[in-house]
């Protein structure tokens, strides 16, 4: 009976051992259920809050759930996992509370476009998982029936990127217009993975049959891009009659609506740009190529249906700066001469539609910059903004008569610039358009521009220093300015601070007041808006999971109208916290921000593991990040779980200031990360001697890049990285390597030479290539590294294979991760449990799990002989 006992209590303890591994031990905190804590299944059944519309007159709802992992059904690559093949669209009658789910016989998955300007039909996007087939209709609100629209083979859905790009517009409530692909493509969304695949099997099996050839040739020189030289179709279509007509053939990306609804201009895709005879491809800085297909822009007359105009067969434009002019008679748009300087030689110009006259307007002493610069109207005159980006752009603005920054102007074709509101003490920040003015944030106040030379401030409330529009659910599009609420019974919402701490609050005008929207600033985003029947709809987050939180002007305080994930109400996570360092030897000793997420059951004054979670060019401010350290986060390397092991989780900021020279990535990287870290031990947080460094992407690369400069960390992972950047510079993408369009694109080398301003190609500057690739200095390396990389990324599975084989030759500690099907990132539920398998198994033998927890401790360590 005894030994019997004794084996039950062996056992009971082994498999407590095997539920805790270090999870424990590591931080020094005390055991807790094991289903309390952030797990891999809790990851997997995560489900997520989509995007929200409100009809146009503000009763309905269309509300999207993102079903989790486990449900998703589909997982090719992230865009399938985590959006496309997961949602469902459910509609709420405000009015009387109903909810109801969108049925549709054969749909995996549903999401919705725009309403009808009656608000009685909706677009959306269905997906079946079974044929991987997408299909584009409307949806009837009252008769819960869905049609199909006509297209051949498939529309051109909401799901090309950016994501948020309206793909279709509603003429009337009968008629709509809408791009159709070109045929026998389909949205690279959803099938360019599974194109790899498909063309591997039968292309390879042409050749094991030795009957037909299975080759391409790519020749240099330029030529046409139209996703393999084939042309879509612009569509127009009566929903009552079924009547289809085709408005002009081309390749069609974003859609205009005058307000009047009488006209349209559309973006379509052009020829590549290509340099002079004789000349190289060039990059230009801020990640552009002239090798990439001219924005053209085509404009057409609804009502008399004219055959379009082409308004710049000379011009490429700025996708995100079309702008109609509130009485529908001008467009204004921003964009570049391709024959001339294609970065510099930025313009305004404006569109007469009765004249059918595009003029250029005298802007030339402002230095517009396309990256930095918008259009507006104010009544009808055109104002150029130009926000305060960052301190290198402060010689860009000019000064107003009284000293006072002035960053708005007037632009006309005949007259120089004008300065507009430079009265105002403040630089203008933020502006929202308002039919026939415009809302500008200044200061930290509210401001109505009425006119060039009227303008008043709106309110007077002190304890609210207004820091922005709430424009989440926006989306950060400037093509999408114009959803900023209409009307003077609007609610308008602001991130702001009272009495010094960050909120988000909205303006009742006709009160005139602010009122505070409660909770923590990261944890409520703006999903939709609606000005004729005042309301703001948030996403909101809390213990009990995530939210849909309704305020009406007549309620006038927030409702949880559909919530998410209550599953985790009993899940104990870590908390996020800010901290400040100083880079040591820059030229402005700067000051950066960082985060860390601590263990759910954090103690201060106990010393703990950190894993640094480092990607470049990511800078953090005092506002708390939305998505790194967020529960919701579905992305496989969550840092809530490692969390959950007892790590302090550190992301520092690592603004890449890549106009340094000599350019050295690697050094300025580590330097980054290890004050951050400095300042953790100095504070008694980190345990110097239990550090470790993680990264995804180009958080890969900055991984192995610092363990080029230290040897202080004692384990490492890095997934889905770039190595070696002198192989990368010419290699195909997997997206592109089968299709003719794979040279024009040049990813790796618009990244180098313009992204990272590298400003040279490998054979002008092979030393910074070098000096700038992990692989070259692996003898360097003495930290443990773990590889993580999928055979189908973009990003070459082949960068893995180099890194691990000079530390494997070298007998160095490494482990490589390969896994089947996957891209840039692990996406199947069944792989997401193995590699944390492989993450806990790692840890385990890099880290070991010793429980170290007070200052006195480790400085008894280091005294130890």
């Amino acid at each position: 009976m005894t030994k019997i006992r004794i084996n039950i209590i062996l056992i009971l303890a082994l498999l407590a051992l095997l539920n805790w591994g270090p999870q424990a031990a590591l931080a020094g905190a005390p055991k807790t259920d094991k289903e309390q804590l952030y797990s891999v299944e809790q990851l997997l059944k995560t489900e997520r809050l989509g995007n929200a519309v409100a009809s146009p007159d503000g009763r309905y709802l269309a509300l999207e759930k993102l079903k989790s992992l486990n449900e998703a059904g589909a997982y090719e690559n992230f865009s399938l996992a985590h959006s496309i093949a997961n949602r469902e669209l459910w509609i709420i009658d405000i009015k009387s509370s109903k909810k109801v789910k969108v049925n549709i016989p054969g749909a995996d998955s549903v999401w919705a476009g725009s309403w009808s300007p009656d608000g009685t039909q909706l677009v959306l996007n269905v997906f079946s998982l079974k044929d991987r087939t997408l299909k584009i209709g409307i949806w009837n609100l009252k008769k819960r029936h869905f049609t199909k629209l006509p297209g051949m083979p498939e529309l051109s859905a909401d799901i090309t990127y950016p994501f948020w790009i309206p793909r279709h517009v509603w003429v009337d409530n009968r008629t709509i217009v809408y791009p159709v692909l070109p045929a026998g493509t389909k949205p690279d969304a959803i099938y360019s993975q599974r194109k790899q695949v498909n063309h591997i099997v039968e292309s390879s099996q042409k050749t094991w049959k030795g009957k037909e050839a299975s080759y391409d040739i790519l020749d240099s020189g330029a030529r046409l891009l139209h996703d393999e030289g084939k042309i879509g179709h612009l569509v127009r279509y009566n929903i009552r009659t079924n009547e289809k007509s085709i408005l002009a053939k081309g390749n069609f990306a974003n859609l205009y609506l005058s307000p009047d609804r009488k006209k349209l201009m559309v973006l379509t895709l052009g020829p590549i740009i290509t340099p002079g005879k004789g000349k190289p491809y060039d990059f230009q800085p801020g990640g552009r190529s002239t090798l990439r297909n001219q924005n053209a822009l085509l404009y057409f007359d609804l009502q008399n249906q004219e055959p379009p105009n082409s308004l710049t067969n000379k011009l490429d434009m700025v996708y995100a700066s079309v702008l109609w002019s509130p009485n529908s008679k001008k467009v204004a748009f921003m964009a570049r001469d391709v024959e001339g300087a294609w970065q510099d030689d930025t313009g305004v110009y404006i569109f007469d539609v009765e004249n059918k006259n595009l003029i250029r307007q005298r802007a030339d002493d402002i230095d517009i910059n396309y990256r930095a610069s918008t259009v507006f109207w104010l009544g009808e005159d055109v104002v150029v903004f130009r926000p305060q980006l960052s301190d290198r752009l402060v010689d860009h603005y000019r000064h107003g008569k009284d000293g006072a920054p002035s960053n708005l102007w007037k632009v006309s074709s005949d007259s120089a610039p004008l300065k507009v509101a430079s009265k105002i003490k403040n630089p203008i920040t933020h502006l929202c358009p308002q039919e026939d003015r415009l809302l500008a944030i200044a200061g930290g106040e509210l401001w109505q521009l009425n006119s060039l030379k009227s303008f008043e401030k709106v309110t007077t409330d002190n304890s609210v220093a207004l820091t922005g529009f709430d424009v989440d659910y926006l989306h950060f599009n400037k093509s999408s300015v114009s959803q900023c609420p209409v009307g003077d019974n609007a609610l308008l919402p602001f991130v702001a601070t009272k009495n010094g701490k960050p909120v988000h609050v909205y303006l009742d005008r006709e009160q005139k007041t602010y009122k505070v929207v409660p909770g923590p600033l990261a944890k409520i985003h703006l999903s939709a808006i609606s000005a004729r029947n005042p309301l703001l709809l948030y996403k909101t987050k809390d213990q009990s999971g995530s939210h849909f939180t309704l305020i009406t002007k007549k309620t006038n305080k927030p409702e949880n109208i559909f919530s998410v994930n209550q599953h985790r109400q009993n899940i104990r996570t870590g908390e996020m916290q800010s901290f400040s360092y100083n880079v040591p030897g820059d030229q402005k000793n700067k000051t950066l921000t960082g985060w860390i997420l601590t263990p759910p059951d954090y103690q201060p004054g106990r010393r703990y593991p950190v894993m640094a979670f480092v990607y470049p060019g990511r800078v953090f401010g005092q506002k708390m990040p939305d998505k790194t350290g967020s529960i919701d986060n579905t992305f496989y390397l969550n840092g809530q779980m490692f969390a959950a092991r007892g790590y302090i989780v550190l992301y520092p900021s690592l603004p890449m200031d890549t106009m340094k020279r000599p350019l050295n990535l690697p050094e300025q990287l580590a330097d980054m990360t290890n004050a951050a870290l400095d300042q953790l031990i100095e504070q008694g947080i980190a345990d110097p001697d239990r550090l470790a460094i993680m990264g995804h992407s180009d958080g890969g690369y900055t991984t192995l890049s610092i363990l080029t400069q230290t040897d202080r960390f004692k384990t490492a992972i890095a997934s889905g990285g770039i190595y070696n950047v002198t192989s990368k510079y010419g290699t195909f993408t997997n997206r592109d390597r089968r299709t003719s369009r794979a040279p024009h694109r040049m990813f790796a080398a618009t990244l180098y030479e313009a992204s990272r301003r590298f400003n040279a190609s490998p054979w002008q500057a092979p030393e910074r290539y070098i000096r700038n690739s992990p692989l070259f200095f692996a003898d360097k390396i003495t930290t443990p590294v773990m590889f993580i990389h999928g055979d189908v990324d973009f990003v070459p599975i082949q960068q893995a294979e180099e890194m691990f084989t000079a530390l494997y030759r070298q007998r160095k500690k490494a482990r490589f991760i390969r896994f089947w099907g996957e891209g840039h990132g692990v996406f199947s539920p069944a792989n997401i449990r193995q590699v944390w398998r492989e993450i806990d198994r790692w840890l385990d033998e890099t880290m070991g799990a010793e429980d170290l927890t007070t200052a006195e401790q480790v400085e008894g360590r280091r005294d130890t002989p």
